[in-house]
C-alpha cells in the first residue's frame, strides 16, 4: 500500500499536467520523504525542491541525482508538500520545518563606541 498520496487540486492544464497537495506519513523528513517517492514510484521522474531552494535534486529510474549537499535539507522535518506534473514526470515542492535562526549576540556598548 503506498503511503504518499496525491490529491488533486487544479487542472489539468493544457500539457496534460495537474497541481497536487501531497498527502504523507507523519514526521517524516526530507531524506525519507525523497526515497519514499523513488521506492513507489520507480518509473517516474521530475525534480524536488525546498521551497526556497529549487531545484533541489533530480530523480529517474529510482535513482536521485544531484548537484547540492542534500545533507542540510535531509533531516529537516516535512510540514508540506506540493506537486505538480503529469504522466510520468512529477515535480515536488518540500515545505520543511526552518531550521532555528542562530541567536545573535550583541554587545552594545561595543556597538555604540563606532556610533561617537
Amino acid at each position: 500500500m503506498k503511503q504518499i498520496k496525491l490529491i488533486h487540486k487544479d487542472g489539468p492544464f493544457g500539457d496534460c499536467t495537474s497541481h497536487y497537495e501531497v498527502a504523507f506519513p507523519q514526521d517524516i523528513t526530507v531524506g525519507e520523504f525523497m526515497k519514499l517517492v523513488i521506492q513507489e514510484n520507480p518509473t517516474e521522474w521530475g525534480e524536488f525542491g525546498i521551497y526556497w531552494h529549487y531545484p533541489l535534486a533530480k530523480y529517474r529510474d529510482g535513482k536521485l541525482f544531484t548537484a547540492v549537499a542534500l545533507d542540510e535539507y535531509r533531516n529537516m522535518k516535512v510540514l508540506r508538500v506540493q506537486a505538480h506534473g503529469g504522466w510520468s514526470r512529477m515535480d515536488y515542492i518540500i515545505d520543511p520545518e526552518k531550521p532555528p535562526k542562530p541567536e545573535l549576540k550583541v554587545d552594545f556598548r561595543q556597538a555604540t563606541q563606532f556610533l561617537f
